[in-house]
């Protein structure tokens, strides 16, 4: 799930740029995330490759280890071309700001600050939830997780302190759509695994899940 969230935020991006508006906050904190990502990516797979060509001139390695070293090869393009799209939009446009404030401004205040509320505690948990995998594993999961999401979750709660108005646009509509897929995904994992041992382990990753 949180690769499709990375080709819905790369879809947003493109459909800015297309209108050029990259220059909003939004767009410039997608990017930073993109780019955050990408370059993790990006340095993964040149040492999972280093790896792969010194053990190739060291003894013969395992079929499994080599088709796993290589499929490195096609990620590093990816996170090229994420790394130039991220890097490209903060260097036209400068780095965004961080905007902490949950209090909504215009609407349903009540309603609307409780949702910022709820977007803020998702960005804090894939902050912790994405650095601990990228410590533990698995790492492409954990940089999604930390960068990306976390980043989606962020600009959904500047949205809602703005209002509805900017809230109900097509962007945030389909920002909010991939966090209630990645949430509903979560909450499928936690009802697979309830029987087992690690279900309160499940629990803590789903929480809060939407």
């Amino acid at each position: 799930v949180p690769l499709i969230m990375t080709a819905v935020s790369c879809s947003v991006l493109r459909s800015a740029a297309g209108r050029d508006r990259l220059n909003g906050g939004t767009f410039r904190m997608l990017g930073l995330a993109v780019l955050a990502a990408s370059t993790l990516f990006l340095l993964k797979a040149i040492m999972d490759v280093s790896v792969l060509v010194r053990l190739l001139g060291e003894r013969p390695v395992p079929l499994e280890t080599e088709a796993f070293l290589l499929a490195q090869v096609p990620l590093a393009f990816v996170a090229w071309y994420g790394f130039q799209g991220g890097y490209g939009t903060l260097i036209q446009h400068g780095l965004p700001k961080f905007k902490f404030a949950v209090r909504a401004e215009k609407g349903r205040t009540w309603l609307l600050t409780l949702l910022a509320v709820g977007y803020a505690a998702t960005a804090v948990h894939q902050v912790i939830w994405g650095s601990a995998c990228l410590f533990t594993g698995p790492f492409t999961l954990g940089a999604l997780r930390c960068f990306v999401v976390a980043a989606v979750a962020h600009v959904c709660q500047t949205a809602a302190v703005a209002g509805p108005k900017r809230l109900s646009s097509e962007t945030y509509r389909t920002l909010n759509l991939a966090l209630i897929l990645d949430g509903v995904a979560r909450i499928a994992i936690l009802v697979a695994t309830a029987d087992k041992p690690p279900a309160l382990l499940a629990s803590v990753l789903v929480f809060p899940a939407v």
